[in-house]
């Protein structure tokens, strides 16, 4: 079994290999593998012969290769199910090579012989041509030539297919469905395509469809939308002129149906197809362009649409026909099974019947009213001419009458009673004036906010649409010019497309759409946005602000910026590129956390200075066709902080500058390339010739930076440590003084800080400095001659510094409050690290707070070498008081005496 099986695949490689390379090679042919089977592709690759085909294919295209007649049956394999001949030079179909090759390949399923010049003959078709093909199941003969030969016997030629269920041919008037089709059980589909020839099918009467009862989809769309540029042939070679009432209505099965681009049928002929469509199951209907756009424009009745409530539409597309009004109650016969409706291209003008009864279409999910008036705007476009001016207007005269009504706009039509509730508006409105007058009002606050009660708010815009609608279409429609306070009847709304009007000022708020997701408000040519306009929309995802003026307005130099997006936490795409930005501010993306897409392509940004740290699902940054020549050290700071495994950034047509002041950012950009999207395509023109991209550049520059960059880098590095060298020298020389004010300065924070020239500020009379070798010299002789004998107030430290104080916050507080410092000098003394503070401090005290008053006084009561005293207290022995102790008891009395003295 293994060895079979690899025979097989062996063979099955060899032989296709072979095959395949034979193909491609010596007949310029591509043959490849598809799920289904093989492939064998020669579309548009002008062949002079058909190739050979090896067996297993079940696919062949030579579309648009100029061949002139069938394949070979020594060609093509038994395998085939779908061919495609389409777009050559085939002028027949009963040649010896297609009788051969149909009967050949008797597997076949789709067969395309469209877009050549086979006419459409009965001696061209012989009723045994496809006699073999009866598992075909589709058939495409549009786009050949229509003859002037009576084509009746159609279905004999067709009647073989017993199993074709698509079949698209040219609509003729010479053309018929006979009784043969009535056999064709599963055909569902026919597409009757609209060639532009005289003999072109311009009438459908009641009987046309008779043979046809089983359709499920009918496209009678006309060729004029795919002709267009051309221009040569008029309308009428082909429209569809008349459809009679009654020919639909055969079609019980029909559920898609396409009468569009059929510029002369007007709204009569949908009239009557309207009257035929609720005895068919009609789910989809296509009814565009009826109207010739040079054409004047219509009113749109409530019968003309009337029998739409009696069946089961979801679709209804009703674009480009002229519509500038409808009767009062028309959105009545909508039906409520109605789930999308386009009426985009039209001309409609704002009226009562924008609001009656729109909310009775509950499933309705999708409206496109885009497009709006473009025949007021002069352009380019070549119009379609219309045939006959005046069959319009007696369409219209011809319709008013037999409905009985005005086409006068102003005239309350006799459908205004079946509409639900035509006072909408009013009561709504008196609704919520209502709910205003339960409010305070006094103290109303603006900016507005949908708090607000609309009775009180200036220019409000009342969008009403079913309450389930959830996509919305409002582009190029000519709105504008203020975006004020507006809202939505519907709280479904998910996604809102108002781009390409003329919204040059966004103030919102826009209210009760707080489930949208997607906004486009791109190409208004605003330049003016309020900080709250989109504060209530807190679920959208993509807003869309592109072609604007958002660079010249204010709200990007005002303090509030912040809120501009401080409210879309769920928003993941943003775009404001060709906006004329030149500067944002630092934290004008606060908020968004989700982003994963910010564009900011076609600005005039020179740097990037926006923090994006907190952008942890920011996938791609675009920043193209700005005016960057480098980024700075913060930009590139800023855009590292956000670099992940998924970040792209995009720099791609901005005018890089390649010298020494940018070799960093060049360095940054080879560092990283593989984060820039069309990173090749950069480049930064050099005065070198022939040096334009960036890995060139960067080789080219560290040659010629290196040294000045080397330079650059020494130089700041030794003013750095003569810097610091300067400063801690400054620090070292000044210590004292510093710590001193340190201390001062704490202490008039904390505690307010008493100045010294008012004496009944002092505390104690002398502080008295020692070591505490010393403390029973202080105790038993200074405190009983200076304090119990001559009543004098000290300060020794054991007694009287503050428990749980800082000991140098108690030194500084003893020493600024008293009058005089004593320091009792000795070996003892000069060892002790805070002895020396409190000289220190006493002497910066001296100096700096004393206004020249004299406060210290030195006792030396043990002899000490000179060569021993430190350089401070020497300092103070030549400036201030000093005193030697005595030796002598009987001197004793005299040196108390002599202290006392110095202390009063």
């Amino acid at each position: 079994m293994l060895l079979i099986w690899m025979i097989n695949i062996f063979y099955f490689n060899f032989i296709a290999g072979q095959n395949s390379q034979q193909c491609t090679t010596e007949k310029r042919c591509q043959c490849k593998k598809v799920e289904s089977g093989l492939l064998a592709d020669c579309s548009g690759l002008n062949l002079n012969s058909y190739p050979t085909f090896f067996d297993g294919i079940v696919t062949i295209d030579v579309s648009y290769n100029k061949l002139n007649d069938f394949p070979s049956t020594l060609d093509v394999p038994t395998t085939l199910k779908h061919l495609n001949i389409s777009g050559n030079l085939l002028e027949r179909i009963d040649t010896v090579k297609s009788r051969k090759l149909f009967s050949y390949i008797n597997n076949l399923e789709s067969l395309n012989l469209s877009s050549n010049f086979i006419p459409l003959d009965p001696q061209v078709y012989p009723k045994d041509i496809f006699m073999k093909l009866s598992k075909l199941k589709s058939l495409d003969l549009t786009r050949n030539i229509l003859t002037q030969c009576e084509f009746r016997n159609l279905d004999n030629v067709i009647n073989p297919l017993v199993s074709l269920e698509f079949f698209a041919i040219d609509g003729s008037q010479k053309i018929s469905f006979g009784f043969g089709f009535q056999t064709l059980k599963f055909l569902k589909h026919l597409r009757l395509y609209g060639s532009c020839n005289e003999n072109r099918l311009l009438t459908i009467k009641e009987d046309y469809f008779d043979n046809l009862s089983n359709l499920k989809t009918l496209d009678i769309s006309s060729e004029i939308e795919r002709n267009f540029t051309s221009m040569n042939w008029t309308t009428s070679l082909c429209s569809l002129f008349y459809i009679y009432r009654g020919a639909i209505s055969k079609l019980s099965h029909l559920i898609y149906l396409d009468i569009s681009y059929n510029r002369e049928l007007g709204l009569c002929g949908f009239s009557n197809i309207t009257q035929d469509l609720p005895f068919t199951q009609i789910r989809i209907l296509r009814a565009n362009y009826l109207h010739c756009n040079a054409g004047p424009s219509v009113t749109l009745l409530c019968e003309d649409i009337k029998p739409f409530i009696n069946t089961s539409l979801e679709e209804l597309y009703f674009d480009g026909n002229n519509i500038d009004f409808a009767q009062t109650g028309v959105l009545y016969y909508l039906p409520a099974s109605l789930k999308r409706l386009t009426l985009k291209s039209n001309r409609w003008i704002q009226n009562r019947y924008t609001y009656c009864n729109t909310f009775g279409l509950t499933n309705l999910t999708f409206l496109d009213i885009s497009d709006m008036n473009q025949h007021q705007i002069s352009s380019d476009e070549q119009y379609v001419s219309c045939q006959d001016f005046f069959r319009i207007i007696n369409c219209e005269k011809l319709r008013s009458s037999s409905f009985g009504t005005s086409l006068n706009p102003r005239v309350w039509e006799a459908c205004i009673e079946q509409c639900l509730n035509p006072r909408t508006v009013e009561n709504f409105y008196q609704q919520k004036k209502q709910d205003g007058v339960n409010n305070d009002t006094t103290n109303i606050s603006y900016p507005l906010t949908c708090s607000t009660p609309i009775s009180f708010a200036t220019n409000v815009n009342m969008i009403f649409v079913p309450r389930n609608v959830e996509h919305i279409v409002m582009n190029n429609s000519r709105l504008g010019h203020t975006l004020t306070y507006t809202y939505f009847a519907s709280s479904n709304l998910k996604s809102l497309i108002l781009s390409h009007n003329q919204f040059y000022s966004l103030i919102g708020p826009i209210c009760n759409a707080t489930k949208l997701k997607y906004l486009d408000l791109s190409n208004n040519r605003c330049s003016h946005l309020s900080a709250y306009i989109f504060r209530e929309l807190i679920a959208v995802e993509k807003l869309i602000l592109d072609n604007n003026l958002i660079g010249s307005a204010q709200i990007l130099k005002d303090k509030n910026i912040r809120d501009l997006f401080s409210m879309q936490l769920k928003l993941k795409e943003l775009s404001l590129a060709s906006n004329g930005i030149k500067f944002l501010p630092t934290e004008i993306f606060r908020n968004l956390k989700k982003i994963r897409h910010l564009n900011l392509s076609k600005n005039q940004l020179t740097d990037w200075n926006i923090n994006i740290e907190h952008m942890r699902h920011l996938t791609y940054l675009d920043l193209s066709e700005n005016q960057i020549l480098f980024l700075s050290d913060t930009g590139m700071a800023f855009i590292d902080s956000s670099f992940s495994k998924k970040f792209a950034i995009d720099l791609s047509l901005n005018p890089i500058q390649c010298n020494c002041d940018s070799y960093s950012f060049i360095m940054w950009l080879i560092k990283r390339q593989e984060k820039f999207k069309k990173f090749k395509h950069y480049n930064c023109p050099l005065i070198k010739p022939n040096i334009t991209d960036i890995p060139t550049a960067n080789i080219y520059l560290k040659k010629k930076c290196s040294s000045y960059v080397s330079l650059i880098v020494l130089a700041i590095n030794l003013i750095i440590c003569f810097l610091a060298v300067l400063v801690i020298v400054i620090v070292y020389r000044r210590r004292w003084k510093l710590r001193y004010w340190y201390y001062i300065a704490k202490r008039q924070y904390f505690r307010g800080y008493n100045g010294v020239a008012d004496e009944n500020r002092y505390r104690f009379d002398a502080f008295i400095s020692y070591a505490d070798e010393d403390r029973l010299f202080v105790t038993k002789s200074v405190k009983t001659k200076l304090e119990e004998e001559a009543s004098l107030r000290l300060c020794i430290h054991h007694r009287d510094f503050i428990p749980g104080c800082d000991i140098a916050d108690n030194i500084i507080n003893a020493i600024h409050q008293s009058r005089k410092v004593i320091f009792i000098i000795t070996e003892a003394f000069l060892k002790s690290e805070w002895c020396m503070y409190e000289v220190h401090m006493a002497h910066t005290e001296n100096v700096m707070s004393r206004q020249g008053i004299n406060m210290l006084i030195l006792v030396f009561k043990e002899e000490i070498p000179q060569k021993r005293i430190p350089q401070k207290i020497m300092q103070i022995v030549q400036e201030e008081v000093y005193i030697d102790f005595p030796d002598d008891i009987e001197d004793e009395e005299i040196f108390w005496n002599h202290l006392t003295d110095s202390l009063l």
